[in-house]
């Protein structure tokens, strides 16, 4: 079936449910949810590790969420992405 402009190309893990979702309403609710429901991040960290994914990159000012992935799985490639030099100097 052909997806709605709307829906994500990309699925989105959800923090609420620790998997996928790609339908423009779902990802609402989904958000919605999350303000008010328990956030199961190691949980979505898992799922994206068990389909692969070996590199994280945290885009903000600090690297709190990096240090928690690394908590999880040491063996990850992690990037933070605080700043204009360090966008230019990373390499992916």
């Amino acid at each position: 079936p052909q997806k709605k402009r709307s829906d994500a190309a990309v699925p989105v893990i959800a923090n609420v449910t620790a998997g996928p979702a790609v339908e423009a309403s779902e990802i609402r609710r989904l958000l919605a949810e999350q303000v008010y429901s328990p956030v199961l991040w190691e949980d979505s960290i898992r799922y994206l590790i068990g389909q692969g994914v070996d590199t994280f990159i945290e885009i903000g000012s600090g690297t709190v969420l990096a240090g928690l992935i690394k908590k999880i799985d040491k063996s990850l490639k992690i990037i933070s992405i605080n700043s204009a030099s360090s966008v230019e100097a990373t390499v992916i």
